[in-house]
C-alpha cells in the first residue's frame, strides 16, 4: 500500500475546529480500506431505531444496509448475532459503494490507460 502525504489545504480543519494536522485529506490514493468492527455502538443503535443526534445522519447508511437485509437479520436468533451481522454488511456495502464511486472508475479507467500506453 503506498502511502499518500496530506493535501496542504488547511480549510477542511478550519471548518471542522481542529488543529492542522489533526485532520487529512488524501489525494491520489491507490488502495482503499473500508473498516467497522463487532459490537459497534453505533451500528446497535441504527438496528434498534435509537436516535444519538449527530451521528444520526452517519447512522441513516447502516439503516439502509439494516432494511436491504432485514429477512437475513431476523432469521439470526439473538440481538448480538443481528449486531454483528450488521456490522459485516455494513461494511460489505460500503466496498460496494467504493466500488461504485466516481473517482473510483475514473481512478482505474487512468489506470488502464497507462498501463496499456
Amino acid at each position: 500500500m503506498r502511502q499518500t502525504a496530506p493535501t496542504r489545504w488547511r480549510a477542511p480543519s478550519k471548518l471542522v475546529d481542529l488543529l492542522p494536522g489533526e485532520l487529512f485529506v488524501h489525494r491520489n490514493v491507490d488502495h482503499v480500506i473500508v473498516c467497522g468492527h463487532y459490537g459497534c455502538g453505533g451500528v446497535q443503535a441504527a438496528l434498534q431505531n435509537r436516535r444519538l443526534g449527530l451521528i444520526d445522519n452517519w447512522l441513516r447508511h447502516v439503516q439502509d444496509v439494516m432494511k436491504k437485509h432485514r429477512t437475513q437479520l431476523d432469521r439470526l436468533p439473538d440481538d448480538q448475532s443481528r449486531i454483528n451481522r450488521l456490522c459485516e454488511l455494513n461494511v460489505i456495502e460500503q466496498v460496494l459503494n467504493v466500488c461504485v464511486n466516481s473517482q473510483t472508475e475514473y481512478a482505474e479507467i487512468y489506470r488502464r490507460m497507462v498501463r496499456d500506453a
